[in-house]
């Protein structure tokens, strides 16, 4: 009797691995058609570093990429430092400069460090810029946040970066 329970049992297993096992290699294989997607086929990445800054539980680093398909791509990682959870996080970036102040909404994108935000931008930007991000919590970390501290609300941290285009 026990023997038949340990043979549809390990057949099972069997089964599950190798179903597991397809799906992993099928992930891996599909991974570098996905990874740069956007970016030119010919000539190399060239990256901007636009700047770092630690403020309280996050760590922010922004720079700039190109080419991509509308000239330059923003990016902006967001590192946790102290240990809180920003997965709740929203990122508002103001771009300042010559000419008009551009409000950008940046698509997160999975990264293994931190949340990693990217944004198109303008291929006729020149001069000097200033970028500020606003990280704010969402409304759902925001009502968790205000029960665990009694009420209290964290106000937005603003970082600016200044930096410059040829």
């Amino acid at each position: 009797m026990r023997s038949r329970y340990r043979e549809e049992a390990t057949l099972k297993l069997g089964i599950r691995v190798q179903v597991g096992s397809v799906l992993l290699v099928g992930v891996l294989l599909f991974l570098p058609f996905t990874w740069n997607e956007g970016e030119a086929a010919e000539g190399e990445v060239q990256r901007q570093e636009i700047g770092k800054a630690k403020t309280g539980a996050v760590e922010v680093e922004a720079f700039l990429e190109s080419p991509s398909p509308s000239g330059q791509r923003l990016n902006v990682l967001v590192r946790e430092v102290e240990g809180r959870a920003f997965a709740y996080l929203k990122v508002n970036v103001t771009l300042e400069g010559p000419g008009e102040p551009l409000k950008l909404s940046l698509k997160p994108v999975i990264e293994r460090e931190g949340l990693h935000y990217q944004g198109d931008l303008p291929p006729a930007l020149k001069g000097k810029y200033r970028l500020t991000l606003s990280l704010e919590p969402t409304p759902e970390m925001r009502e968790l946040e205000r029960k665990l501290t009694g009420g209290k609300e964290r106000k937005p941290t603003e970082v600016s970066f200044e930096f410059e285009r040829p």
